[in-house]
């Protein structure tokens, strides 16, 4: 048996563990969703056969991965006999204060070199005239907004999701119909591979990743109604299985997972918009219902965020809406409402999807792409110049601190086949400047 069974991320994630870092701080230090990090801890628990933060760290001590408290090289043990422990103290605080600040910094850093950068080229341009853009700030522009390799086949209404540093993206509508071609996205090779097909095909849908299960439920059939199929992939062994229906049959529906379990809010079941909220648990194969959403609706985004479920946009089969609340799961198992009304959406929006990075919601919306800070209740929108393309009912994903968008329709109400990417580490201090 491989003795050190972990990808490199996963020993990063495993040494961060072993600090007693929750995965919130984790998400913070590496730029990554809650979500994502849920998934790696998972993934490391099944990986090496433990079931908790302490075994994981024993284990890591064990096989080399963690330096172990009481090593030699341990940082406490290389004080020189000139260093007090006060002196010791005191670089440690300082430690924490730059770490726990380093998300402020490094923003303000960026901004500091494009300001005496731009002072630079502006006494330069005083003396001998010249048009040339700074070229640091157009390396950051450049940064910001990629146009990626697009996909094989143009595509809208379809799930994807992120997965051991890939993306994956099923079923949804092409210009044939509704599709169950599974695509997989390699960013590092900027490539693309085919998969085994869904066995229904879909549209209208949203998965979520599960330990190291994708899971789709429901979504619009090739005749035009919705189904109540559960199916799932496991993205290791290039199959699907079939799990227990839903309740009813739901398309437009709004997903998001925590702590090991799917969630489903809302959709259109062919005649009408509902407010329902579903709750499946992988471990039983059963669903159960959740407490209802204060408005029907359906088309809306979702995303995981410290513990609750932000749910924003979309229709209630006449218009498009702005409303965002937020959905408690600990308050619904303990018979509490579990809903919270949150500050709107800037604009109406339906056909949208969400995804958390840290502490903040990005919506990709018609013409916008839009920030949500979890913790002062603010939306903003993001001033991307590259960001031209139309994004109704395209696919969002968050994936080692960028944000793909995949698909959708274009301006001209057509299927397109783009995918972009944005580093979103750049922004998340611009909301906290406009409070």
């Amino acid at each position: 048996m491989d003795n050190n069974p972990l990808s490199d991320r996963e020993r990063e994630i495993l040494q961060l563990v072993s600090q007693g870092k929750s995965n919130k701080q984790i998400a913070a230090d590496l730029f990554i969703s809650v979500n994502t990090v849920k998934v790696h801890v998972s993934n490391i628990y099944q990986k090496i056969g433990v079931s908790s933060r302490t075994e994981a760290t024993r284990y890591g001590i064990e096989h080399g991965i963690i330096e172990s408290p009481a090593s030699p090289s341990n940082s406490d043990a290389l004080l020189s006999p000139s260093t007090t422990l006060a002196d010791n103290n005191e670089i440690n605080n300082w430690k924490v204060v730059v770490k726990k600040y380093l998300w402020v910094i490094i923003p303000l850093g960026i901004i500091l070199i494009i300001y005496f950068s731009s002072l630079i080229a502006s006494a330069s341009t005083s003396s001998t005239p010249t048009t040339s853009v700074d070229p640091l700030y157009e390396a950051l522009i450049k940064q910001q907004w990629q146009d990626l390799k697009p996909m094989p086949r143009a595509r809208a209404r379809m799930a994807a999701v992120a997965f051991d540093n890939e993306i994956y993206v099923i079923a949804g509508e092409t210009n044939q119909g509704v599709s169950a071609i599974v695509e997989r996205y390699d960013p590092d090779k900027n490539s693309w591979s085919q998969l085994t097909d869904k066995p229904t095909p879909v549209k209208d849908i949203s998965a979520v990743l599960i330990g190291e299960k994708i899971y789709v439920p429901g979504g619009m059939t090739a005749g035009n109604r919705p189904t109540k199929i559960l199916e799932v992939y496991d993205p290791r062994k290039d199959l699907w299985e079939r799990k227990a229906d839903l309740p009813t049959a739901i398309s437009g529906y709004a997903l998001a997972a925590y702590e090991g379990q799917m969630y489903l809010f809302g959709g259109w079941d062919g005649m009408k918009v509902l407010n329902v909220v579903l709750r499946y648990d992988p471990i039983s194969n059963s669903w159960q219902k959740g407490t209802p959403m204060l408005t029907e609706m359906a088309f809306m985004g979702a995303a995981e965020i410290n513990g609750e479920i932000i749910i924003v946009g979309g229709w209630d089969g006449r218009n498009s809406l702005d409303d965002c609340s937020s959905y408690n799961p600990s308050r619904d198992f303990e018979g509490e409402s579990p809903w919270s009304a949150l500050a709107p959406l800037l604009v109406p929006e339906k056909g949208i999807c969400a995804q958390s990075i840290s502490n903040y919601v990005y919506v990709a919306g018609s013409s916008s792409i839009y920030q949500f800070a979890f913790d002062s209740n603010f939306w903003s929108t993001l001033d991307l110049d590259s960001y031209q393309h139309n994004n109704n009912y395209s696919s969002l994903v968050a994936l080692d601190g960028y944000i793909y968008s995949l698909g959708g329709y274009n301006d001209e109400k057509q299927i397109h086949d783009r995918i972009s990417r944005f580093m979103i580490t750049y922004t998340i201090m611009f909301p906290i400047i406009n409070k």
